[in-house]
C-alpha cells in the first residue's frame, strides 16, 4: 500500500490524533489519514490528475488540507482540499516551484516556499503569502538565499523556519511584528521545525552521527530586538594566473 513515504522529500502535518502524509500507490501518490491511537488509516484521497503530492498540511480547524502536487507536467503547485466537501482547488497554476505550504493562523492565507520573486531567477527559495480570499500571492519573507520549511507556533505569534542566509542551513523564527532571531547554529544543519503544543520548545532534524536524527530544544522567551547575524569572510583566491601581455591584433579569416 505504502510504496514509497518520500521520508527525504516531504513532511507531514498532526492535528487532533491523526497524522497526514503522502504515498506513493502504484502510479501515483496519494494522501492518507492515520489515527495515532488505532494505528489505521482513516483517510484516503487520490486524483488521476495528480501524480505526486508532497507536504501536506492541516488548517487550524483540521478541517482543510494545503499541499504541493504536479501532474504529468512534474511542475509542482499548491492544491486546497476541503475535507467535508471533498473539494479540491487549485490555487497556483505556473512554471515555479511551490512547496512546504502552511496555513496561517486564522487560515485565511497559506505560507509557502517558491523560486518565485526577483530573487528565484537565481535559484532562491524565499517564502510567499496566498491569500486564500482575493487569491493574490504576495512576498512574505524575501532574500538572496533559501527559505524553506515554514511553521507556526500555537498562538500564531511566531513562525519558525529554515534559512542559508548565514551560509548553512540553520533554524530562525519570525514573531509577528517582523522581528527575526536565529535558533540554532548546527554544522551540518538544521531542517522541518515545528514547535511543541505548548509553545515552548520546538523539535527538528539535523545530520549527526552517520545518519538523519530528530532533536527537541526549549526556543528563548525573551523577544529579539534585531537579528544578529555572524560577519561573512571574504575569501581571495590563493593562485590566479597571469595576464597575457603583448599587443591586441585584429583580422579576418577567409
Amino acid at each position: 500500500r505504502f510504496e514509497s513515504l518520500h521520508l527525504l522529500g516531504s513532511s507531514l502535518d498532526v492535528h487532533d490524533g491523526k497524522v497526514i502524509f503522502s504515498s506513493q500507490r502504484h502510479e501515483r501518490d496519494a494522501l492518507y489519514e492515520l489515527d495515532i491511537e488505532s494505528k489505521q488509516i482513516v483517510g484516503e484521497h487520490r486524483w488521476d490528475s495528480i501524480y505526486n503530492i508532497s507536504s501536506p498540511h492541516y488548517s487550524n480547524d483540521g478541517q482543510r488540507i494545503v499541499f504541493s502536487g504536479s501532474m504529468k507536467d512534474g511542475l509542482y503547485n499548491l492544491y486546497h482540499l476541503d475535507l467535508a466537501s471533498d473539494r479540491l482547488d487549485r490555487l497556483t497554476d505556473d512554471w515555479y516551484f511551490d512547496t512546504d505550504p502552511v496555513f496561517t493562523h486564522d487560515g485565511d492565507a497559506i505560507i509557502f516556499s517558491s523560486d518565485r520573486g526577483e530573487h528565484g531567477y537565481k535559484g532562491w527559495m524565499n517564502l510567499f503569502r496566498y491569500d486564500l480570499k482575493t487569491n493574490r500571492i504576495s512576498p512574505f519573507l524575501t532574500g538572496a538565499h533559501n527559505i524553506r520549511g515554514p511553521a507556526y507556533s500555537p498562538d500564531g505569534e511566531w513562525m519558525v523556519y529554515t534559512s542559508d542566509e548565514a551560509g548553512i542551513l540553520d533554524i530562525y523564527r519570525r514573531h509577528a511584528d517582523g522581528r527575526r532571531q536565529k535558533l540554532t547554529n548546527i554544522a551540518t544543519g538544521a531542517f522541518d521545525p515545528r514547535y511543541m503544543p505548548d509553545g515552548k520548545s520546538m523539535v527538528f532534524t539535523a545530520y549527526q552521527n552517520s545518519g538523519f536524527q530528530i532533536y527537541q530544544t526549549t526556543i528563548p522567551d525573551s523577544l529579539p530586538t534585531e537579528l544578529l547575524v555572524a560577519e561573512t569572510e571574504t575569501w581571495a583566491p590563493s593562485w590566479a594566473p597571469e595576464m597575457a601581455s603583448g599587443e591586441l591584433m585584429k583580422g579576418a579569416v577567409k
